[in-house]
């Protein structure tokens, strides 16, 4: 599994990682996760091992419960600073996540 998600917080001098960056006109995020599955719970929940995180108070290493949405194509950690926030997929509802 990997996830990469807008920190909102520029790259400079001070802060290196964890944050965005922009080369030319595309924005790179700053937030960059992997993980492996290693229990699934149920059809629509599993417990993924994070193996690396660029924020860790926002998904921590170790494990997490994730569950999926199939009825607005979201997906959700249960962990740090997003636990229970959606990550929409394309097919999730206008306005769902926020944008």
């Amino acid at each position: 599994m990997r996830l990469e998600y807008r920190t909102y917080i520029w790259c400079d001098a001070t802060v290196t990682t964890g944050c965005d960056s922009t080369v030319g006109n595309e924005i790179h995020d700053g937030g960059q996760v992997a993980g492996q599955i290693t229990a699934v719970q149920n059809a629509n929940t599993v417990t993924v091992t994070i193996t690396s995180t660029s924020v860790p108070a926002d998904v921590p290493l170790g494990p997490v419960r994730l569950g999926k949405d199939v009825g607005h194509d979201t997906i959700a950690l249960f962990a740090g600073g997003f636990s229970g926030a959606p990550f929409c997929g394309a097919n999730a509802p206008e306005g769902y996540c926020g944008a």
